[in-house]
């Protein structure tokens, strides 16, 4: 047997470069010249799925009171000795080949509905991560990965597979520094929460009376056969990292040995099979620290949605929602990353914060893509807040006005007839996010330049932000442009119309002017002076 607390099975990259394999508790007495920087297994989402992992078994194990217990840890990390009878406490619960109560697996399943190994794995359009029917076999490790992996992210399976506790397709924002910087060891602690900000309300003492509902497994795992829902009062708090929406159980019984199908390493050990029935835990009500929400009315009142991904990528349009947050607009971060202005807030040690975001765009049972990207954070004093938030918005909405003309003007480039004008415009779209990100940025740092050191006469930004947005125009204006060439110069929506295009390009020239009254309307700019006729003539 193998245990997932005190065995090595993780694959990392170290400071030098160099590969390895640790165990969680490894992390307690890492190398300070050489330290492990990140997870290195042979998928994204794998990697994101060991991540979780990590900070949900170090909350339990660590648990911190309060934001200063919590800095403590961050300077000087605990002893394994120090945390031994916790350790020796959920030990049983990170078994995945025991006789009977297994790591995230429900035994009840045993010798029910048999699946093939590779239906563990969440595949994209059966071709991203690998062709369909060429996993047949997978060594424990492996099979342990797309076992936590799926869980945490389970998508829409058909009718009775229940979605994970955050829905289908889940973006996770995690708190990370400068790659320079970063270790895993500070990864995960930024990424802890003291009990006395955590998100949910519940009890979170941890002990022996408890260990059962943090790891349900170890027990008889509740399914919804009966139309049962767990909500979060049913579980403790911490059961939120390790939700268990899927009734499987790995067939440690009927294996052979050979190579791993996935990972390519030799192995006694290869899994073939799983059994598996529908109806497991139906989740709801609940809220994960790592995943940002949006907010959507209906009769039944405010519902909190968890963000998921979308077809484009990562990009500066999702900047205020996942960093910051908006009650006007309905989003709420991370409470992982809502914390941080009380927790690190002018930190020297912690100039530069980021949030990695990352997570699967899901379709209906499908998923589409897997997606990652890395957004800047700006800690921004609460009486400043409403303001700069304000004007970030302006930005963002007036960016997201540019890119519908442009894909308009485009039309128009080609076809007389553009409203009914056939063609897939998405890649117009991921070119001018990732295109403008720089300018969108470089904005960003000169607004939050803006902000007054003395906050005790106003509440308002300097005068000099109708300069900030003035210049992001011009550089919007010049990327702008830039695209609409490249995509009518070239045949890329077939041939395009010479005159067509060219009076195409001069109305979207005239869009990004500064005269344009619509623009500066919602950049909040002076309206232009109106050019009377009379000094036309002259």
């Amino acid at each position: 047997m193998i245990n997932l607390l005190i065995d090595q099975w993780i694959p990392v990259q170290r400071k030098d470069g160099a590969r390895d394999v640790i165990s969680p508790l490894d992390l307690l007495s890492d190398s300070p010249e050489n330290p492990v920087k990140s997870i290195a297994t042979i998928r994204p989402d794998f990697d994101g799925a060991v991540l979780q992992f990590l900070i949900g078994l170090y909350q339990v194990l660590l648990s911190p009171e309060d934001t200063d217990e919590w800095k403590e840890l961050l300077d000087s990390p605990p002893t394994v000795d120090s945390l031994q009878k916790r350790i020796d406490q959920i030990k049983p619960a990170f078994i995945p080949d025991g006789p009977d109560h297994r790591f995230m697996q429900d035994s009840s399943v045993r010798d029910t509905d048999v699946w093939e190994i590779q239906n563990l794995l969440i595949e994209i359009n059966n071709t991203h991560f690998l062709k369909k029917g060429t996993i047949q076999h997978l060594c424990p490790k492996c099979a342990v990965l797309a076992l936590l992996t799926l869980e945490l992210n389970s998508p829409s399976g058909g009718r009775g597979h229940m979605t994970s506790l955050r829905g289908g397709g889940p973006l996770t924002t995690l708190v990370c520094v400068p790659d320079e910087q970063t270790t895993l060891w500070h990864t995960v602690l930024l990424n802890l929460i003291s009990t006395d900000m955590f998100p949910s309300k519940g009890d979170l003492t941890v002990n022996q009376s408890v260990i059962k509902i943090i790891f349900p497994w170890l027990g008889i795992l509740p399914n919804s056969e009966g139309g049962d829902v767990i909500v979060p009062k049913d579980m403790h708090p911490y059961h939120v990292y390790r939700n268990v929406p899927r009734r499987i159980f790995l067939n440690f019984e009927d294996t052979t040995s050979g190579n791993c199908d996935l990972c390519g390493e030799k192995s006694e050990v290869l899994l073939s099979k799983y059994w598996s029935r529908p109806n497991g835990i139906k989740y709801d009500s609940w809220t994960h620290p790592l995943t940002p929400y949006y907010i959507k009315t209906d009769k039944a009142g405010d519902l909190h949605l968890p963000v998921r991904g979308k077809e484009g990528g990562v990009t500066y349009a999702n900047w205020i929602g996942i960093v910051m947050g908006s009650t006007e607009a309905g989003r709420i971060p991370a409470s992982v990353v809502k914390t941080l202005p009380d927790r690190l807030y002018k930190d020297p040690e912690y100039p530069e914060l980021k949030v990695n975001v990352f997570g699967y765009v899901t379709d209906n049972a499908k998923a589409r893509a897997w997606q990652e990207g890395i957004l800047p954070t700006i800690i921004v004093p609460n009486e400043f807040r409403a303001a700069f938030l304000n004007e970030v918005s302006r930005l963002v909405s007036t960016a997201s006005d540019i890119l519908f003309i442009l894909i308009s003007k485009i039309k128009d480039g080609y076809s007389r007839d553009a409203r009914n004008m056939k063609g897939d415009f998405s890649e117009v779209r991921v070119s001018f996010w990732h295109q403008t990100e720089s300018v969108f940025y470089e904005a960003l740092e000169k607004l939050t330049a803006s902000i007054p050191a003395d906050s005790s006469r106003s509440d308002e930004l300097h005068p000099m932000t109708d300069e900030v947005k003035k210049s992001w125009l011009f550089e919007m204006r010049n990327v702008t442009l830039s695209l609409f060439k490249e995509r009518v110069t070239f045949p890329i929506y077939g041939e395009a119309d010479p005159g067509l295009s060219a009076h195409a390009e001069l109305a979207l020239r005239g869009y990004l002017s500064n005269n344009n009254a619509k623009v500066c309307k919602s950049l909040g700019l002076p309206a232009p002076e109106k050019v009377s006729k009379q000094k036309v003539k002259k």
